[in-house]
Protein backbone atom coordinates (compact mmCIF):
# COMPACT_ATOMS: atom_id res chain seq x y z
CA UNK A 1 0.00 0.00 0.00
CA UNK A 2 2.58 2.45 0.86
CA UNK A 3 4.24 1.50 -2.42
CA UNK A 4 1.16 2.30 -4.40
CA UNK A 5 1.03 5.54 -2.51
CA UNK A 6 4.66 6.40 -3.45
CA UNK A 7 3.61 6.01 -6.98
CA UNK A 8 0.67 8.41 -6.90
CA UNK A 9 2.59 10.88 -5.22
CA UNK A 10 5.19 10.79 -8.06
CA UNK A 11 2.82 10.35 -10.42
CA UNK A 12 1.10 13.97 -8.75
CA UNK A 13 4.21 15.40 -8.72
CA UNK A 14 5.26 14.87 -12.02
CA UNK A 15 1.67 15.96 -13.83
CA UNK A 16 2.68 19.40 -11.62
CA UNK A 17 5.45 19.65 -12.67
CA UNK A 18 4.90 18.74 -16.38
CA UNK A 19 2.21 21.86 -16.18
CA UNK A 20 4.66 24.23 -14.89
CA UNK A 21 7.43 23.29 -17.41
CA UNK A 22 4.64 23.60 -20.30
CA UNK A 23 3.59 26.86 -19.48
CA UNK A 24 7.06 28.10 -18.74
CA UNK A 25 8.41 26.87 -21.92
CA UNK A 26 4.78 28.77 -24.01
CA UNK A 27 5.52 31.79 -22.38
CA UNK A 28 9.64 32.19 -22.28
CA UNK A 29 11.10 33.62 -25.60
CA UNK A 30 14.46 33.56 -26.76
CA UNK A 31 15.56 36.69 -28.81
CA UNK A 32 19.12 37.98 -30.60
CA UNK A 33 20.77 40.86 -28.70
CA UNK A 34 23.47 43.05 -29.81
CA UNK A 35 25.40 43.59 -26.43
CA UNK A 36 24.77 43.23 -22.71
CA UNK A 37 24.29 46.75 -22.24
CA UNK A 38 21.21 48.30 -20.34
CA UNK A 39 19.70 49.99 -23.54
CA UNK A 40 20.20 46.91 -25.71
CA UNK A 41 18.84 44.74 -23.00
CA UNK A 42 15.56 46.72 -22.63
CA UNK A 43 15.40 47.16 -26.58
CA UNK A 44 15.07 43.12 -26.62
CA UNK A 45 12.68 42.37 -23.72
CA UNK A 46 10.08 45.00 -25.52
CA UNK A 47 10.94 42.71 -28.52
CA UNK A 48 10.55 39.24 -26.55
CA UNK A 49 7.62 40.71 -24.99
CA UNK A 50 6.10 41.25 -29.25
CA UNK A 51 7.36 37.96 -30.15
CA UNK A 52 5.41 36.17 -26.94
CA UNK A 53 1.98 38.43 -27.96
CA UNK A 54 2.75 37.11 -32.07
CA UNK A 55 3.01 33.59 -30.26
CA UNK A 56 -0.02 34.05 -28.24
CA UNK A 57 -2.31 35.31 -30.65
CA UNK A 58 -0.93 33.70 -33.80
CA UNK A 59 -1.36 37.28 -35.71
CA UNK A 60 1.71 40.06 -36.32
CA UNK A 61 -1.56 42.48 -36.89
CA UNK A 62 -2.23 42.00 -32.99
CA UNK A 63 1.01 43.90 -32.31
CA UNK A 64 -1.19 47.14 -33.78
CA UNK A 65 -3.22 46.82 -31.13
CA UNK A 66 -3.18 49.99 -28.77
CA UNK A 67 -3.44 48.11 -25.54
CA UNK A 68 -0.67 45.98 -27.05
CA UNK A 69 1.57 48.72 -28.39
CA UNK A 70 1.57 50.21 -24.78
CA UNK A 71 2.05 47.02 -22.86
CA UNK A 72 5.47 46.52 -25.49
CA UNK A 73 6.39 50.37 -24.53
CA UNK A 74 7.04 49.24 -20.66
CA UNK A 75 7.69 45.00 -21.39
CA UNK A 76 9.62 44.97 -17.94
CA UNK A 77 6.47 44.95 -16.13
CA UNK A 78 5.15 41.79 -17.52
CA UNK A 79 8.83 40.28 -16.81
CA UNK A 80 9.77 37.89 -14.53
CA UNK A 81 12.85 36.39 -15.00
CA UNK A 82 15.65 37.18 -18.06
CA UNK A 83 19.08 35.72 -18.70
CA UNK A 84 22.03 36.14 -21.07
CA UNK A 85 23.16 32.84 -23.27
CA UNK A 86 24.91 32.06 -26.22
CA UNK A 87 22.20 29.78 -27.86
CA UNK A 88 19.05 30.03 -27.79
CA UNK A 89 17.11 27.64 -25.52
CA UNK A 90 14.59 25.14 -26.64
CA UNK A 91 15.25 26.12 -30.34
CA UNK A 92 17.22 25.69 -32.96
CA UNK A 93 19.40 28.70 -33.93
CA UNK A 94 19.24 30.41 -37.26
CA UNK A 95 21.94 29.97 -39.58
CA UNK A 96 21.10 32.90 -42.14
CA UNK A 97 22.81 34.95 -39.75
CA UNK A 98 25.95 35.47 -37.91
CA UNK A 99 24.17 36.15 -34.60
CA UNK A 100 26.52 35.10 -31.63
CA UNK A 101 24.17 36.35 -28.31
CA UNK A 102 20.57 36.18 -27.27
CA UNK A 103 18.35 37.31 -24.43
CA UNK A 104 15.94 34.46 -22.68
CA UNK A 105 12.98 36.15 -21.31
CA UNK A 106 10.47 34.15 -18.89
CA UNK A 107 7.44 36.47 -18.65
CA UNK A 108 4.24 36.37 -16.24
CA UNK A 109 1.59 34.07 -17.04
CA UNK A 110 -1.41 35.42 -15.80
CA UNK A 111 -0.36 39.10 -16.51
CA UNK A 112 -0.06 38.56 -19.80
CA UNK A 113 -2.81 36.33 -20.41
CA UNK A 114 -5.13 39.24 -18.57
CA UNK A 115 -3.30 42.01 -21.01
CA UNK A 116 -4.59 39.61 -23.85
CA UNK A 117 -8.13 39.04 -22.55
CA UNK A 118 -8.01 43.24 -21.74
CA UNK A 119 -7.44 44.03 -25.36
CA UNK A 120 -9.84 41.80 -26.93
CA UNK A 121 -7.37 39.83 -29.13
CA UNK A 122 -8.19 36.21 -29.31
CA UNK A 123 -5.43 33.52 -28.18
CA UNK A 124 -4.14 30.31 -29.53
CA UNK A 125 -4.44 27.36 -27.20
CA UNK A 126 -1.13 25.28 -25.79
CA UNK A 127 -2.45 22.50 -28.03
CA UNK A 128 -1.70 23.06 -31.65
CA UNK A 129 -1.38 21.25 -34.98
CA UNK A 130 2.05 20.57 -36.46
CA UNK A 131 2.92 21.92 -39.72
CA UNK A 132 4.17 19.43 -42.53
CA UNK A 133 6.51 21.29 -45.07
CA UNK A 134 6.05 20.21 -48.82
CA UNK A 135 8.72 23.17 -49.91
CA UNK A 136 10.32 22.78 -53.90
CA UNK A 137 12.93 24.64 -53.81
CA UNK A 138 14.79 25.66 -57.39
CA UNK A 139 17.99 27.51 -56.75
CA UNK A 140 21.15 28.21 -59.61
CA UNK A 141 22.67 24.42 -58.72
CA UNK A 142 19.32 22.46 -58.65
CA UNK A 143 15.67 21.62 -57.46
CA UNK A 144 15.22 19.92 -54.17
CA UNK A 145 12.75 19.42 -51.73
CA UNK A 146 13.24 21.83 -48.53
CA UNK A 147 14.62 19.30 -45.88
CA UNK A 148 17.80 19.94 -43.03
CA UNK A 149 19.56 18.22 -45.53
CA UNK A 150 19.04 20.14 -48.82
CA UNK A 151 18.97 23.14 -47.42
CA UNK A 152 20.25 23.67 -44.33
CA UNK A 153 20.45 27.24 -43.74
CA UNK A 154 16.95 27.98 -44.91
CA UNK A 155 15.70 24.83 -43.14
CA UNK A 156 17.07 25.96 -39.99
CA UNK A 157 16.09 29.81 -40.07
CA UNK A 158 12.12 28.63 -40.88
CA UNK A 159 12.80 26.15 -37.84
CA UNK A 160 13.65 28.85 -35.50
CA UNK A 161 10.97 30.94 -36.84
CA UNK A 162 8.21 28.20 -36.38
CA UNK A 163 9.62 27.51 -32.74
CA UNK A 164 9.23 31.30 -31.74
CA UNK A 165 5.84 31.04 -32.79
CA UNK A 166 5.51 27.83 -30.33
CA UNK A 167 4.79 25.94 -33.54
CA UNK A 168 6.23 22.35 -34.55
CA UNK A 169 7.51 22.12 -38.20
CA UNK A 170 7.82 18.68 -39.52
CA UNK A 171 9.52 17.97 -42.75
CA UNK A 172 8.60 14.73 -45.21
CA UNK A 173 11.21 11.72 -45.14
CA UNK A 174 11.82 12.51 -49.21
CA UNK A 175 12.23 8.81 -49.72
CA UNK A 176 10.92 6.56 -52.27
CA UNK A 177 7.52 6.74 -50.72
CA UNK A 178 7.63 9.75 -50.70
CA UNK A 179 8.94 10.24 -54.29
CA UNK A 180 6.23 7.59 -55.77
CA UNK A 181 3.06 9.55 -54.06
CA UNK A 182 3.97 12.93 -54.50
CA UNK A 183 6.07 13.84 -57.40
CA UNK A 184 8.83 16.78 -57.08
CA UNK A 185 6.72 18.12 -60.39
CA UNK A 186 3.44 18.13 -58.42
CA UNK A 187 4.77 19.97 -55.53
CA UNK A 188 6.07 22.58 -57.80
CA UNK A 189 2.73 23.01 -59.65
CA UNK A 190 1.61 23.03 -56.24
CA UNK A 191 -0.91 20.14 -56.65
CA UNK A 192 -3.40 19.86 -53.42
CA UNK A 193 -5.48 17.05 -53.50
CA UNK A 194 -1.79 15.04 -54.11
CA UNK A 195 -0.53 17.13 -51.17
CA UNK A 196 -3.62 16.07 -48.72
CA UNK A 197 -3.57 12.38 -49.87
CA UNK A 198 0.88 12.19 -49.52
CA UNK A 199 0.11 13.77 -46.09
CA UNK A 200 -2.01 11.57 -44.43
CA UNK A 201 1.13 9.51 -44.40
CA UNK A 202 2.50 11.69 -41.59
CA UNK A 203 -1.18 12.25 -39.71
CA UNK A 204 -1.05 15.95 -40.69
CA UNK A 205 -4.12 18.29 -40.85
CA UNK A 206 -1.35 21.34 -41.05
CA UNK A 207 0.33 21.53 -44.81
CA UNK A 208 2.71 24.04 -46.08
CA UNK A 209 2.54 23.51 -49.54
CA UNK A 210 5.05 25.75 -51.81
CA UNK A 211 7.92 26.71 -54.31
CA UNK A 212 10.65 28.55 -53.83
CA UNK A 213 12.61 29.92 -56.47
CA UNK A 214 16.62 31.47 -55.81
CA UNK A 215 17.38 33.39 -58.82
CA UNK A 216 21.25 34.24 -59.80
CA UNK A 217 20.72 37.74 -58.95
CA UNK A 218 19.94 37.02 -55.56
CA UNK A 219 16.27 37.56 -55.74
CA UNK A 220 14.17 34.87 -53.67
CA UNK A 221 10.53 34.19 -55.60
CA UNK A 222 7.84 32.22 -53.61
CA UNK A 223 4.13 30.70 -53.77
CA UNK A 224 2.55 28.99 -50.98
CA UNK A 225 -0.81 27.81 -50.00
CA UNK A 226 -1.33 26.54 -46.42
CA UNK A 227 -3.99 24.00 -46.13
CA UNK A 228 -5.92 23.17 -43.00
CA UNK A 229 -8.85 20.63 -43.24
CA UNK A 230 -10.65 21.83 -46.35
CA UNK A 231 -9.34 25.51 -45.45
CA UNK A 232 -6.72 27.17 -47.88
CA UNK A 233 -4.76 30.30 -47.36
CA UNK A 234 -2.69 31.57 -50.60
CA UNK A 235 0.68 34.02 -50.47
CA UNK A 236 3.41 34.96 -52.39
CA UNK A 237 6.97 36.99 -52.10
CA UNK A 238 9.52 38.34 -53.92
CA UNK A 239 12.48 39.49 -51.84
CA UNK A 240 16.72 39.68 -51.76
CA UNK A 241 15.96 38.46 -48.29
CA UNK A 242 15.85 34.79 -47.14
CA UNK A 243 15.03 35.99 -43.74
CA UNK A 244 11.84 37.91 -44.70
CA UNK A 245 10.54 34.51 -47.07
CA UNK A 246 11.22 32.28 -43.95
CA UNK A 247 9.86 34.72 -41.19
CA UNK A 248 6.86 35.04 -44.43
CA UNK A 249 6.38 31.46 -44.46
CA UNK A 250 6.19 30.84 -40.39
CA UNK A 251 3.88 34.02 -40.23
CA UNK A 252 1.21 32.55 -42.65
CA UNK A 253 1.35 28.81 -40.94
CA UNK A 254 0.79 30.40 -37.46
CA UNK A 255 -2.27 32.68 -38.92
CA UNK A 256 -3.93 30.05 -40.73
CA UNK A 257 -3.85 27.99 -37.63
CA UNK A 258 -5.06 30.30 -35.58
CA UNK A 259 -7.90 31.19 -38.34
CA UNK A 260 -9.37 27.53 -37.16
CA UNK A 261 -8.37 27.49 -33.25
CA UNK A 262 -8.06 30.95 -31.68
CA UNK A 263 -9.73 31.29 -29.06
CA UNK A 264 -11.89 34.57 -28.10
CA UNK A 265 -13.57 34.87 -24.74
CA UNK A 266 -17.33 36.19 -25.02
CA UNK A 267 -19.41 36.29 -21.85
CA UNK A 268 -22.19 35.77 -24.42
CA UNK A 269 -21.48 32.07 -25.12
CA UNK A 270 -20.04 30.77 -21.35
CA UNK A 271 -21.03 27.39 -20.19
CA UNK A 272 -20.27 23.95 -20.08
CA UNK A 273 -19.69 21.03 -22.06
CA UNK A 274 -19.84 17.35 -21.43
CA UNK A 275 -17.85 14.63 -22.68
CA UNK A 276 -17.54 11.27 -21.91
CA UNK A 277 -14.00 9.87 -21.84
CA UNK A 278 -13.39 5.55 -22.62
CA UNK A 279 -10.85 3.58 -22.43
CA UNK A 280 -9.41 4.93 -19.13
CA UNK A 281 -9.10 1.94 -16.71
CA UNK A 282 -6.62 3.25 -14.63
CA UNK A 283 -6.06 5.92 -11.73
CA UNK A 284 -3.12 6.77 -13.21
CA UNK A 285 -5.28 6.92 -16.82
CA UNK A 286 -7.76 9.23 -15.47
CA UNK A 287 -5.12 11.55 -14.04
CA UNK A 288 -3.22 12.13 -16.96
CA UNK A 289 -6.56 12.41 -18.80
CA UNK A 290 -8.14 14.98 -16.48
CA UNK A 291 -4.97 17.18 -16.78
CA UNK A 292 -4.97 17.12 -20.21
CA UNK A 293 -8.39 18.18 -20.63
CA UNK A 294 -7.23 21.34 -17.58
CA UNK A 295 -4.48 22.25 -20.53
CA UNK A 296 -7.03 23.37 -22.52
CA UNK A 297 -6.66 26.96 -23.02
CA UNK A 298 -10.49 27.08 -24.35
CA UNK A 299 -11.59 25.41 -20.70
CA UNK A 300 -11.60 26.86 -17.44
CA UNK A 301 -12.67 24.47 -15.21
CA UNK A 302 -13.04 20.58 -15.19
CA UNK A 303 -15.33 18.56 -13.13
CA UNK A 304 -15.90 15.18 -12.55
CA UNK A 305 -19.50 14.59 -13.51
CA UNK A 306 -19.48 10.24 -13.25
CA UNK A 307 -17.84 6.93 -13.76
CA UNK A 308 -19.56 4.69 -15.89
CA UNK A 309 -17.30 1.59 -16.01
CA UNK A 310 -13.99 2.34 -18.31
CA UNK A 311 -16.06 5.63 -19.22
CA UNK A 312 -15.20 8.67 -17.58
CA UNK A 313 -17.96 11.70 -17.74
CA UNK A 314 -16.48 14.75 -17.33
CA UNK A 315 -17.91 18.75 -17.34
CA UNK A 316 -15.52 21.23 -18.98
CA UNK A 317 -16.67 25.18 -17.54
CA UNK A 318 -15.29 27.42 -20.93
CA UNK A 319 -16.00 31.04 -21.38
CA UNK A 320 -15.32 30.70 -25.06
CA UNK A 321 -18.29 28.49 -26.26
CA UNK A 322 -18.67 24.63 -26.75
CA UNK A 323 -17.21 24.74 -30.62
CA UNK A 324 -14.11 26.04 -29.39
CA UNK A 325 -13.93 22.98 -26.46
CA UNK A 326 -14.82 20.65 -29.02
CA UNK A 327 -11.88 21.80 -31.96
CA UNK A 328 -9.26 21.87 -29.44
CA UNK A 329 -10.20 18.37 -28.13
CA UNK A 330 -9.61 17.09 -31.56
CA UNK A 331 -5.70 18.48 -30.82
CA UNK A 332 -4.83 16.31 -28.00
CA UNK A 333 -2.79 13.76 -28.90
CA UNK A 334 -4.17 10.57 -26.81
CA UNK A 335 -7.87 11.44 -27.34
CA UNK A 336 -9.50 10.18 -30.25
CA UNK A 337 -13.15 11.09 -31.26
CA UNK A 338 -15.69 8.60 -31.71
CA UNK A 339 -19.04 8.23 -32.68
CA UNK A 340 -21.76 8.86 -29.72
CA UNK A 341 -25.06 7.52 -29.51
CA UNK A 342 -27.80 10.14 -31.15
CA UNK A 343 -28.94 12.86 -28.88
CA UNK A 344 -25.85 11.66 -26.35
CA UNK A 345 -22.72 14.16 -25.37
CA UNK A 346 -19.20 13.74 -27.33
CA UNK A 347 -17.46 10.67 -26.72
CA UNK A 348 -13.78 10.43 -26.97
CA UNK A 349 -10.88 7.28 -26.64
CA UNK A 350 -8.69 7.68 -23.97
CA UNK A 351 -5.09 6.19 -26.00
CA UNK A 352 -3.41 4.38 -23.01
CA UNK A 353 1.01 4.36 -23.11
CA UNK A 354 1.74 0.53 -23.76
Amino acid sequence: MKIIRRRLVLLLMTLLLGRVVAAQSLYQVTVPLADRGGIATEQAIGEALQVLLVRLTGSRAALDNPALIKATKDAKQYLLQYSYLEQPVGASAPSLGAQTLYLDALFQQRQIDALLKGSGEAMLPPNRPSTLAWLMVDTPTGRDLLTPDTQPALAAELQYLMDQHALTLRFPANDMIDLYRFPPHLIWSLNVDVARAASARYGASAILLGRIAQLSDGRWIAQWTNLLDQQMFEAELETTDPQRLAQQLADGSAAAIASRFAIRIDPATAGSTQVAVEGISSLIDFRLARVALERLGSVNRVQLEGVEANRIRFRLFSEAGEDAVLRELALVERLTGTEPAVGSVPHFRWQTER
